[in-house]
């Protein structure tokens, strides 16, 4: 619930940010009181910079394969949105497909034993859930985007790639994170340890 998220999200400022803390938990328990405003709000703002994003990766996209003979402008903008769709959609699909595994979970927690031996499966299950997700993302990308289709066994290859590089980077950012947990309070000493000690340099050196 939103409780929980809350007191996650200041529990993760508390590591990584301490000073930045108090302003972004403010910022955020006015968004959460003003969601419904703010809902809509950002659902407009959504199409409308979702729309921009799409049509500045075409444009890359087009520049990356060399496309010469380029769509018009209103084609490209109606295919930017219509990819845009498919895009929410395939979202929706993914975040569906993370709550039913998340159900099937909790329906095993009651049974140790079981758990236990099914929890390597539903890890596995959820890996390759987000890996197929994504590639589908990039295949859909690449496929629609430009205005000329690529060869299919390109085309794979490149969303494969796409893919791959996405999740290592994901969990690289995954290991940063623990190592930022793990060693913050070492650094967070350290820190203010030098700092003293450039104060008192700086007090000594202003004596005369």
């Amino acid at each position: 619930d939103t409780e929980k998220a809350m007191t996650q999200l200041a529990s993760v400022l508390d590591v990584l940010a301490p000073q930045s803390q108090k302003v972004v938990m403010d910022n955020a328990k006015t968004i959460v009181a003003h969601r419904g405003l703010l809902g809509v709000l950002g659902f407009v703002l959504f199409f409308v910079f979702g729309s921009l994003v799409f049509g500045s990766a075409r444009l890359v996209l087009n520049q990356v394969f060399r496309v010469e003979q380029r769509r018009g402008y209103l084609r490209g903008k109606g295919v930017d949105f219509l990819v845009m769709l498919a895009t929410g959609l395939l979202l929706m699909l993914a975040i569906a497909t993370s709550w039913l595994l998340s159900f099937l979970r909790s329906l095993t927690t009651a049974l140790p034993d079981l758990d236990h031996a099914l929890s390597p499966g539903f890890q596995v299950l959820g890996e390759l859930s987000g890996f197929i997700f994504t590639f589908l993302l990039f295949y859909l990308l690449y496929r629609y985007l430009p205005a000329r289709a690529v060869t299919s066994v390109a085309l794979v290859f490149a969303s494969l790639t796409s893919a791959g590089l996405f999740h290592l980077s994901k969990w690289g950012f995954g290991l940063y994170v623990q190592f930022a947990q793990s060693y913050a309070p070492v650094y967070g000493a350290l820190d203010r340890k030098s700092t003293r000690l450039n104060s008192s340099h700086s007090s000594v050196s202003r004596m005369p």
